[in-house]
């Protein structure tokens, strides 16, 4: 359940992996216990490197949140389905980002990078051969050898066995000159870096480690570095300048990728991508940007962005695709049909829906799309806002197509300002705004309150206006103010089910108030999202400085958790639930992940 929840992030999704997670239960004192049901992943996310394996029949893709995925994408026929090499056990930590790819001659083997280190892996099933923390592999292979190079982190480049990933030889850089990027000659005896601080290019003997020249560009960051088949001197983009081909030239960019047989090179520029070609030639490949690789074909490519692969040849996509990896943000979900039902959307308001209790794909078709969610107290309708204005309630069916109740038209606002607009009752809500009765389908009386409407009863109190740093209590016709009860640093909302009680979770403690008088209980600390499953009981989502996020059940008198369910380092929201089946949903980064109480 979303509650004065920011706006959702980016990637549209797909179902690409099921994961039934072995149950994890803590016994509460109360006779109530937290338990994973299941986890589903989307795909779609965002790809951060791409490597064609040396025949040019597969693609190796890297994600954000870890995933290592290998996928034959025929320009011809759709891609058979993708082989997951390797998915990191904590997605949302970002230290697991895929980085460089490099493939072995052989085609069997895959060398790749993340923020911690360097792994090799087998292509055909992800097990792990070898792997070295804290040295970072750039994907460039010594000719003739199976060695790789990689830098630490203090800029030291080394020379790795290409079996162990264990340093032969290191190369010092001079001093106040750590290496950013390398490339190797053709004939494997001569090194050429790149270096971050004084932004040098540097000529190194390889065997020795002597530094034979330095190579004078304009002044300016190293963005690229290659050294290909048949050419006496490295390429480099640096600066303003390019060279290629034994030319120069002032050419602006921030990454140089260059063709295993130095026939093609792709440079990306503020306005996307541009191929250009020994005789001169310069092709512009659209504005996205993303990550490119070139095939060994010398005519295709393939570029990730935006959740989204495009193969090409020429500048034209031929091609298009969802990327494999898993999609990163899952900011927006709903339980519906009375907790049978899951629905997710990603980047760009692509939606999907699955059963809850098997996860099993099910029928979004008639819903326009993109759009958003909106959070539904405990609703069982999906309520989908599309365009700038149009909102409507679906019920879920099982094996059809979700069935249209009612529809009207809201101002969707600006979320990044408001928040976004959310059902309370028969209420539609929005920060600083009217509410509206999804009943009659009418803007309600009551005027605009100052902060997010919140119907209760408690005596005369009719509307609880709640924000940042204080509840008005008020009157049926919005206008009268009660009473006004400060808070300091408010982050979400709940209403109980008997419109009696408000929770409300702040930046300290979370608090319990009286809708009739105002009165004020305080509860545990680090409740970040929370919301009520009966009447004296609320499931809140709870950071700790050391123990990571917990799922949490909280008796509303309490000033301590009665349950927990640890969630692990990655930052999680408590999306909605279903009391009548006892389900939330909870999105934690690359992971929708659905929680029964009993």
């Amino acid at each position: 359940m979303r509650d004065g929840r920011r706006a959702a992030m980016t990637q549209a999704p797909t179902l690409f992996a099921l994961a039934v997670l072995v149950s994890l239960s803590i016994a509460a004192p109360a006779q109530q216990r937290l338990q994973v049901e299941r986890d589903l992943h989307l795909t779609g996310g965002f790809v951060t490197a791409l490597a064609w394996s040396p025949a040019g029949d597969q693609l190796a893709v890297g994600g954000m949140i870890g995933d290592l995925v290998v996928l034959d994408p025929s320009a011809s026929a759709e891609p058979r389905a993708p082989r997951v090499l390797r998915q990191a056990a904590t997605p949302g930590n970002l230290v697991d980002t895929v980085g460089n790819i490099a493939w072995s001659a052989d085609g069997q083997r895959l060398v790749f990078t993340t923020r911690t280190g360097t792994q090799r892996v087998d292509a055909n099933d992800g097990t792990v051969l070898a792997a070295r923390e804290a040295v970072f592999c750039h994907g460039v292979f010594v000719p003739g050898t199976t060695d790789l190079l990689g830098i630490d982190t203090n800029g030291t480049v080394h020379r790795l066995d290409g079996d162990t990933l264990r340093t032969v030889a290191t190369i010092g850089m001079p001093a106040g000159s750590p290496a950013g990027r390398v490339a190797v000659s053709p004939n494997g005896e001569q090194l050429v870096v790149g270096t971050t601080h004084r932004c040098q290019l540097l000529v190194f003997d390889l065997a020795t480690g002597r530094e034979l020249r330095e190579i004078p560009h304009d002044p300016g960051a190293v963005q690229g570095l290659a050294w290909p088949p048949g050419v006496a001197e490295p390429w480099w983009l640096a600066g303003r300048d390019l060279h290629l081909w034994g030319n120069t030239q002032r050419f602006v960019g921030d990454v140089l990728v260059c063709a295993a047989d130095g026939a093609r090179v792709a440079v990306c520029q503020t306005d996307g991508w541009k191929l250009l070609t020994r005789d001169g030639g310069t092709l512009a490949l659209g504005p996205d940007h993303g990550v490119l690789a070139l095939h060994p074909d010398g005519e295709r490519w393939a570029r990730g962005d935006d959740g989204r692969i495009d193969i090409g040849i020429g500048n034209q996509v031929v091609r298009s695709f969802e990327s494999p990896v898993r999609f990163q943000n899952m900011h927006e979900g709903q339980l519906a049909g009375d907790g049978e039902f899951v629905f997710l959307a990603g980047h760009r308001g692509a939606l999907r829906g699955f059963a809850a209790a098997d996860g099993a794909p099910c029928s979004v078709e008639g819903l326009p799309q993109p759009g958003t969610l909106l959070a539904y107290d405990d609703g069982p309708e999906l309520v989908w806002a599309h365009g700038r204005d149009q909102v409507t309630w679906w019920r879920p069916r099982r094996g059809a197509a979700p069935e249209p109740v009612r529809s009207l038209t809201f101002d969707l606002g600006s979320a990044e300002l408001q928040g976004p607009p959310r059902q309370s009752g028969r209420w539609l809500t929005q920060t600083y705004r009217a509410p509206v009765d999804v009943e009659q389908q009418l803007p309600s009386p009551q005027p605009r309150m100052n902060g997010l409407p919140l119907p209760v009863e408690g005596g005369e109190t009719r509307w609880v206006a709640a924000s940042l740093h204080e509840l008005q209590f008020l009157k049926d016709d919005g206008k009268t103010v009660l009473r006004t009860l400060p808070i300091e640093g408010a982050i979400a909302f709940a209403v109980s089910p008997d419109r009696k009680r408000l929770a409300v979770a702040t930046w300290q403690d979370a608090l319990v108030v009286e809708a009739s008088t105002a009165k004020v209980q305080r509860g545990p600390t680090g409740i970040r999202e929370l919301a009520w499953i009966d009447d004296d009981t609320l499931l809140g989502v709870q950071a700790g400085a050391h123990r990571g996020w917990r799922l949490v059940l909280w008796p509303s008198g309490a000033a301590e958790v009665s349950a927990h369910l640890p969630l692990g380092d990655g930052y999680a929201l408590l999306l909605d639930i279903s009391r009548s089946a006892r389900r939330a949903l909870i999105g934690q980064e690359g992971t929708a992940r659905i929680v029964t109480w009993r």
